[in-house]
């Protein structure tokens, strides 16, 4: 896995897919970064569920301000700081290892422009971040959520309909806007 774009195009991400671990492949990141455009330039970013953190150095590459990176596994937030460090982007990370639900609890989404979550497939996060994001979002505010291809959309219930949704292999990602 590497970073497809920008300024760390070329790196190559240390995380080996196995376990509930499934970083989000080149092609699907090619697809979802296309669709959002220049969204990500100078944006503040959240990094849900972050994993091999594939999509928030991929948005750092392509321009972010800053990105904070959560994730409950240590092994995973230990691997996140030592690549910021290794790739000298750390001054715009922050790595939280927490759990997404408890540190959701007390934050705004608000307080980013861009929020990717992708969740474990096996839970029902993906429409907890929803109506999180819903509750507390800016106007401008950008949600992209990934989940088991043919899976229920989260925003059915509101009528917030998906600006752009594409599918790859067993996944796919859905990207919201408010306003």
């Amino acid at each position: 896995m590497r970073i497809i774009a920008g300024t760390l195009r070329g790196h190559r991400l240390r995380c080996r897919p196995g376990g509930q671990l499934r970083p989000t492949g080149e092609r699907m990141r090619e697809s979802l970064f296309s669709a959002l455009g220049d969204t990500a330039s100078g944006a503040i970013v959240l990094d849900l569920f972050s994993g091999s953190g594939a999509l928030g150095f991929e948005t750092l590459s392509r321009g972010a301000e800053h990105v904070t990176f959560v994730e409950r596994d240590r092994k995973l937030a230990a691997l996140l700081e030592r690549t910021a460090r290794d790739w000298d982007v750390e001054e715009n990370c922050t790595v939280v290892c927490a759990d997404v639900s408890g540190w959701l609890a007390g934050r705004e989404a608000g307080e980013f422009d861009v929020v990717f979550a992708d969740p474990p497939f096996d839970g029902s996060f993906g429409p907890r971040v929803f109506e999180w994001w819903l509750a507390s979002a800016a106007a401008a505010s950008v949600l992209v959520l990934e989940l088991p291809a043919g899976s229920d959309d989260p925003g059915a219930i509101t009528g917030i309909t998906p600006v752009k949704q594409a599918s790859f292999g067993d996944s796919t990602y859905r990207i919201y806007q408010q306003g």
